[in-house]
């Protein structure tokens, strides 16, 4: 894969693109030749162990069937939506499974008094490996021509499963490692679920792909079960019964007579059960499942974690791969009062995970911060418990309409104040300021999606960290939340980039943005003889020991290697822009044909929104500091208009320590990255991201290394001034 993104990332994409689609073109016509199919349409199998000692094959198909099928389902993605909804929502339906989850816990619920109503959960052995071929492809012709020939192409010969160099030939079923497999899979399926809905007596039917379930009144039920019976031979399939449950939504009160159906086939005499890996059923049988199999399987993982040697590969894996992102399922399908201590048991394990792999011990306004978004100066590590609710209720309110298309009778229970829509409106409200808060009507929730309530919970809560903080801490937080600030965090840590930061680096960048301390007491700068205050604030400040035009050097040599990958004859330190003053270079970096038609000297400079000048207007405004030091460069010696007379557009490239850059300098960079854009064929978007974090990543570099050398420096003078009134006192003592 890596290869082809390669190529169409490069100069010649044009070409390129234009041989990848013939060939994509010819495969989905089904024109290639037919010996290639075994080979084109296998896969490389990976055995993974599953829960209770299976074994589940994950294939890994070849790149060229996987992008055919992958173009052919985009082409079809409407038309199988129209054909499928609502009774399968596995294929071309977002969100179908929150829909299905959402309309059966109602349907549990509405008819928890009703002692004849029962729900059939439907479980095949092996489903998609078993399905009939000639089932599929039938239907396949009938109802999505535009797909068929690929499919006949792909299913005319066994095909090659490659595990540990062992030949495996697949010749019944959905192939593994087949984009198209869902799809073939619920077209051949599909008429057995409508003839399972016309049923008198059967209230709901829904598919997700091989999961079926069946509601209504027991003999309906029943009368349903035995069409499927019937079907199953001609589609090869076989029903798992020991995983089939039968539940009277009643539960113990349930008078329905289930002796016709099989007697192998599970009872659930309580009416709680799991469908879609959600549970259904009562406060304490979700409370119980969401701990045992969200929450504790999400501690665990982030136990290892924890012992992670790397601070940057930590913070990557627990960002993207767990927290919030392990229990989002539970979070937009099981109603949020009633597992608010499972999300908060998730959020203890992260932060934990957070303090024992970076050694640190945070306050509890660090603990708040570290779960903002990057962008406001977080770390990005969600609280599930603050957003849980929020997941909730937007999962509601997108299936709305897809709910009531699957069950006639769905009821919309805002109004009713012990149901968990109204209390997670409830919760949401309750973290919000009143004039953000959403009424419980229609108009008022139509348009709440989880992005836009997460934006306003996340904002409520930097809104309240700066109103407790002190002048200093409330410009370390807007300097955080800066522009592109965060950039570092988001960053790939490679070293073939140069954005790998060292284990104490990364630490120490994590302080310096919390506000955490470096060392135990302010002390004395060991560089300049000014006060080194226990964050090391003024480290990033300092002007002694070269550190600063380092840094300088630095970021002006990244940005003109980027002028010169975009195609831009850049010079370094271009002499004589000013003829009447030789001895001045106004910019560091000279484009003479800037996009635009005007050449540019791009001058930069770092300062820091911490020091004494700056942090009370640096605790009022983002970028405070990196815009009046872009006055002080425009009106510096006239600097500004002498360029402006010489044909030359001065841009001032000012960098906040933090990692958050002025207004001059983000225009340069989105001009910067629509000629790299053009030069390499990588999307504008991505290269200024790319752009953004390699520059960031300097930034905290250096403002890392800066203060961990200035507070080992004080750590050494503090201990031998210790050490010296400790053999002071001896002395006096032995005398």
């Amino acid at each position: 894969m890596q290869h082809l993104l390669d190529a169409v990332a490069s100069a010649e994409q044009g070409a390129i693109l234009q041989a990848l689609a013939d060939v994509v073109n010819l495969l989905a016509a089904g024109r290639a030749p037919r010996d290639l199919s075994p080979h084109l349409a296998g896969a490389s199998l990976i055995a993974l162990s599953k829960e209770g000692g299976d074994v589940r094959p994950i294939a890994v198909g070849e790149v060229l069937r996987r992008l055919t099928s992958k173009c052919l389902c985009s082409t079809v993605r409407a038309s199988a939506r129209e054909f499928f909804e609502p009774l399968q929502v596995g294929v071309g339906c977002p969100l179908g499974l929150e829909a299905a989850i959402h309309t059966m816990a109602r349907y549990r619920d509405r008819h928890s008094g009703s002692s004849q109503k029962v729900i059939l959960t439907i479980d095949f052995q092996n489903a998609f490996n078993t399905m009939s071929r000639s089932a599929f492809l039938r239907a396949c012709r009938q109802q999505m021509p535009a797909v068929s020939a690929w499919a006949s192409w792909c299913y005319a010969s066994p095909s090659r499963l490659i595990h540990n160099k062992e030949v495996i030939l697949s010749q019944a079923g959905v192939q593994q490692g087949d984009n198209l497999g869902p799809l073939l899979f619920s077209l051949a399926i599909h008429p057995v679920l409508e003839q399972l809905k016309v049923v008198p007596g059967v209230d709901v039917v829904i598919g997700y792909l091989d999961d079926i379930v069946v509601a209504g009144d027991a003999p309906a039920v029943l009368a349903a079960f035995r069409l499927l019976q019937a079907a199953m031979p001609d589609l090869t399939l076989a029903l798992n019964a020991t995983k089939c449950e039968l539940i009277p939504t009643a539960g113990a009160d349930s008078a329905a007579d289930l002796s016709d159906f099989p007697s192998d086939m599970k009872r659930v005499g309580d009416g709680c059960f799991k469908f879609l890996g959600t549970p259904i059923g009562t406060e304490e049988f979700t409370t119980r499942f969401t701990e045992e199999k969200r929450a504790n399987k999400a501690n665990r993982l982030l136990d290892e974690i924890a012992w992670v040697e790397e601070g940057q590969f930590a913070h990557k894996l627990i960002m993207r791969c767990m927290g919030s992102a392990r229990v989002m399922h539970a979070m937009r399908t099981t109603r949020p009062d009633w597992i608010l201590p499972q999300l908060r048991s998730v959020d203890s394990a992260v932060v934990g995970a957070l303090e024992t792999c970076m050694g640190l011990a945070l306050p509890p306004a660090a603990r708040s911060q570290v779960s903002l978004p990057i962008r406001l100066g977080g770390l990005g590590l969600r609280s599930s418990e603050r957003h849980g609710a929020a997941a909730y209720l937007a999962s509601r309110v997108a299936t709305k309409d897809l709910c009531r298309s699957m069950d006639a009778n769905f009821d919309w229970e805002i109004d009713v104040p012990e149901n968990g829509l109204a209390a997670a409106l409830r919760l949401v409200n309750g973290s919000l300021p009143s004039n953000q808060r959403s009424e419980a009507d229609g108009d008022s929730l139509a348009s709440l999606t989880q992005k836009s309530l997460s934006r306003k919970l996340d904002e409520a809560l930097q809104t309240d960290l700066l109103d407790a903080a002190d002048v200093a801490s409330r410009a370390r937080l807007r300097a955080a939340g800066a522009p592109h600030a965060g950039a570092w965090l988001a960053a790939l840590p490679s070293d073939g980039l140069d954005q790998r930061l060292s284990h104490a680096e990364f630490v120490a960048c994590l302080k310096l943005i919390l506000g955490l301390p470096l060392i135990s007491q302010d002390s004395w700068c060991p560089r300049c003889d000014q006060i080194l205050d226990s964050r090391c604030t003024h480290a990033m400040a300092c002007m002694s020991s070269g550190d600063a035009n380092r840094l300088h050097n630095e970021l002006r040599d990244a940005v003109y290697i980027k002028c010169l990958e975009a195609g831009l004859a850049a010079e370094r330190e271009q002499p004589n822009l000013l003829p009447e003053d030789r001895r001045r270079r106004p910019g560091d970096i000279f484009v003479p044909h800037w996009p635009g038609g005007q050449g540019v000297a791009m001058d930069f400079a770092i300062t820091s929104p911490l020091q004494l000048a700056q942090i009370h207007d640096a605790a009022a405004s983002e970028l405070a500091a990196a815009t009046a030091y872009e006055q002080v460069k425009f009106s510096d010696r006239e600097t500004a208009r002498k360029c402006r007379e010489h044909g030359v557009r001065l841009l001032p490239m000012v960098a906040e320590s933090l990692g958050g850059w002025g207004t001059e300098a983000q225009k340069a960079f989105k001009v910067l990255g629509r000629s790299l854009c053009s030069a390499t064929g990588v999307s504008h978007g991505l290269v200024v991201a790319q752009l953004y974090q390699s520059l960031s990543v300097k930034l905290m570099r250096a403002a890392a290394r800066s203060s961990l050398a200035r507070a080992a420096d004080a750590a050494t003078s503090s201990f031998c001034a210790a050490a010296a009134r400790a053999q002071v006192e001896i002395d006096t003592a032995e005398q």
